[in-house]
């Protein structure tokens, strides 16, 4: 899957989740917003520090090793929350000549080290002009969605609902 984008929109996956896309002027200060953003959107994920750290971490490599932090470049910061399944996260940056390895490159501590040890999944996309490192992070077995998100079970008329 390393070789391919990640579709986030709920629309192109068919999921019922929430989608979320920003992109930011290329700059540290910009770190702090990407939190600041996400943060109500994951209010009810209970892995949501996990997803955060790992936003800002990708969104702190695109800043510091990518051409976005050139002037008058941007990254975008993208997530997919489907409550109770998964939270797809990507960035997309400015590109570099960083070859996409993300094991040869992740060191302890690093960001890549934190995506590698968090996601369940992940993977890069992209090349010199634009790269896409995305993740999915699983909710924990047995976490039932919020109420008032996803598909709404209703019995037939006149038939008892049966589950």
């Amino acid at each position: 899957m390393s070789g391919q984008a990640l579709p986030l929109s709920p629309s192109a996956t068919g999921s019922p989740g929430r989608g979320w896309e920003r992109t930011y002027p290329g700059t540290e200060k910009q770190l702090a917003h990407v939190r600041a953003a996400l943060r109500p959107l994951l209010r009810e994920c209970p892995m949501a520090d996990d997803v955060l750290l790992i936003m800002h971490e990708l969104a702190a490599n695109a800043v510091r090793h990518s051409k976005s932090r050139e002037g008058g470049g941007t990254f975008t910061a993208r997530l997919l929350d489907v409550p109770g399944e998964y939270v797809l996260g990507e960035i997309e940056d400015g590109g570099s000549n960083w070859d996409g390895d993300l094991l040869g490159s992740a060191r302890d501590a690093s960001g890549l080290y934190i995506l590698l040890n968090l996601a369940a999944a992940c993977g890069v996309s992209g090349q010199r002009w634009k790269r896409v490192v995305w993740f999915r992070v699983h909710y924990p077995p047995g976490h039932r969605q919020p109420p008032g998100l996803g598909a709404t079970i209703r019995p037939a008329p006149g038939r008892p609902l049966q589950l």
